[in-house]
């Protein structure tokens, strides 16, 4: 549930920028910003405030075997479609 009290709010946009949220609220955060102009708005300015940080860490390739992990976490493509 997303928090009305803005201090609250705000709160939960910033731990939702640095990805620290359980996935389920994460998804309720994303699905309500398009409602929701206060948290938009709270979510807008911590990308603003902690982007920058992004530049003191250097630049990582990502392991080599992640894409087959996303692979491997993916549902098997169905070869019947019901529509």
């Amino acid at each position: 549930m997303i928090p009305e009290d803005p201090e609250e709010r705000d709160v939960i946009a910033g731990e939702y920028v640095l990805g620290v949220l359980d996935p389920v609220l994460s998804r309720e955060i994303e699905s309500a910003l398009a409602k929701n102009d206060g948290l938009r708005e709270a979510v807008a300015y911590w990308e603003n405030k902690l982007h920058p940080l992004s530049s003191l860490a250097p630049p990582r390739d990502p392991p080599a075997d992640s894409w087959q992990a996303i692979k491997n976490r993916l549902p098997s493509p169905r070869t019947e479609r019901n529509w």
